[in-house]
């Protein structure tokens, strides 16, 4: 009887202890999965993580914008904190209709402006940002309207908005025309415009450099092109007789010697070492890119060895718009540089308060 009594002791315990160690099996697997499902949730938020860097990097790639100007909105958010003041002139925006020209992205030529016909907002000329108080411009231009009719549209891209990101909007207080301007031959075709108020330096607003020296440009009037010629933005007629171009576009413009120019240009106009001329002559292959109306007064720039970029050229006049044989010809900057910075300087003197 106690032999029994025994083995059914010995047989519950056993199962007793069958049963714990099923217990503790059943907990040791609940904790792998646990642990299994907490890593899974780690990898999972690491990977988002990663892709999330990644789009960042990529300049936001997979963002979906439901309009431009979100898009836009965006960008100019992301750049808040950018300090522009210290950039220095001539440095461009990469983010990579003049005659045959390709349409430029916003804020890629920050010192390009338009000067507008204020009643109508009309377009009529192009201009350059050289400080923040002074556009350079061409004489002919500043002589077309009156002072109170005309604003200075810096920043802008897209003529045909009434308002536009980056763009900021001048009055303009003084013109200074070249006291040798020539109406019919447009010799010494240059002028500067005083805003009533200067403006700071932004993403799409900074002023172009002029050239170092009265040298600078001696390759280029020997139709060197330097680098990769010269370059020309505008949004002046998109060909001879076609319309106006809404948003800023750009061509990339070969030299010509002066002496060249010069002689195509025999019995039209008179042509001067005080001038610079590109051309580029249409083929079936590649169409007309030239200079139009509407892009006169605007900058000729080129890069330099330093990677910014000089305006060496203001728009001045051609015959008709991507004609072959016929250049654009530019009222030449260094021949201009004393006159330039005088001009300026007395401008800023008269300005102080006696």
């Amino acid at each position: 009887m106690k032999k029994k009594k025994k083995e059914e002791e010995e047989k519950k315990e056993k199962e007793e202890e069958e049963e714990e160690e099923k217990e503790e099996e059943k907990k040791e697997k609940e904790e792998e999965e646990e642990e299994e499902k907490e890593e899974e949730k780690k990898e999972k938020e690491e990977e988002e993580e990663e892709e999330k860097e990644e789009e960042e990097k990529e300049g936001g790639e997979g963002t979906h914008y439901e309009t431009e100007e979100e898009e836009d909105r965006d960008k100019y958010e992301e750049e808040e904190d950018i300090d522009y003041s210290l950039y220095e002139c001539g440095m461009k925006n990469v983010e990579g209709r003049i005659i045959g020209g390709d349409e430029t992205t916003a804020g890629e030529w920050p010192w390009q402006v338009a000067l507008v016909h204020a009643p109508t907002t009309s377009l009529y000329c192009g201009a350059s940002l050289i400080n923040p108080r002074f556009l350079l411009t061409a004489a002919h231009c500043a002589s077309i309207l009156p002072i109170h009719q005309v604003e200075a549209w810096l920043g802008a891209h897209d003529l045909s908005k009434g308002v536009e990101e980056g763009r900021v909007v001048r009055k303009i207080s003084q013109v200074i025309i070249h006291n040798q301007h020539n109406r019919r031959t447009l010799a010494n075709d240059l002028a500067l415009l005083r805003m009533v108020q200067p403006v700071n330096n932004s993403r799409t607003v900074r002023p172009v450099c002029l050239p170092e020296d009265l040298d600078w440009d001696a390759g280029l009037s020997a139709g060197m092109d330097g680098r990769r010629g010269g370059v020309v933005a505008g949004w002046g007629l998109t060909e001879e007789l076609g319309h106006p171009s809404k948003l800023l576009v750009q061509v990339h413009l070969p030299f010509i010697s002066v002496g060249e120019c010069r002689m195509l240009y025999h019995n039209v106009n008179q042509v001067t070492s005080n001038m610079l001329c590109t051309l580029h002559d249409p083929n079936p292959q590649h169409p007309a890119m030239d200079s139009c109306k509407g892009d006169s007064g605007g900058p000729l720039v080129v890069e330099g060895e330093d990677g910014r970029w000089r305006q060496v050229g203001v728009v001045s006049f051609g015959y008709g718009c991507g004609r072959e044989s016929f250049p654009a010809v530019y009222t030449r900057i260094t021949r201009y540089l004393l006159w330039i910075y005088i001009n300026i300087i007395q401008s800023e003197i008269s300005q102080m308060p006696t």
